[in-house]
């Protein structure tokens, strides 16, 4: 059975272009995918040669978008990824994934979710030490 797993990160960015990173094509090839192709509510990842499918549950805009790769679908595990995000004041706004992982997995995933947050940095402009 997976694990929950849940991460939290403010940046000094606005809700409004953190939701653009987070729930477009454009903005998820920046810092997550090597390539993104939304269709309705479908969507395929690829890294390198290998693609993932996943399906959007449900967003609203400026708070979170909600995911579920189609392999946990299939599976019926009520798996998901959430990214939601929560404006802390004018200068900064906390993104927090919410993923599930296999007991023996959570600690490399956990690693991958903070890689891909340093590529989000990045991608916005965020030096970091």
């Amino acid at each position: 059975m997976k694990e929950l797993i849940e991460l939290e990160f403010v940046l000094p960015v606005s809700p409004k272009l953190l939701y653009h990173l987070i729930s477009t094509e454009e903005g998820l090839s920046k810092w997550f995918a090597d390539r993104v192709i939304i269709l309705n509510q479908n969507i395929s990842f690829y890294w390198s040669k290998q693609r993932i499918d996943a399906k959007i549950l449900a967003q609203k805009e400026n708070k979170f978008v909600k995911y579920a790769w189609l392999e946990d679908i299939e599976n019926k595990n009520n798996c998901y990824f959430e990214i939601a995000i929560h404006s802390t004041n004018e200068n900064s706004t906390t993104i927090k994934i919410t993923d599930f992982s296999d007991p023996e997995e959570k600690n490399e995933n956990i690693i991958l979710w903070n890689t891909h947050i340093d590529k989000l940095k990045r991608a916005i402009g965020i030096n970091h030490s």
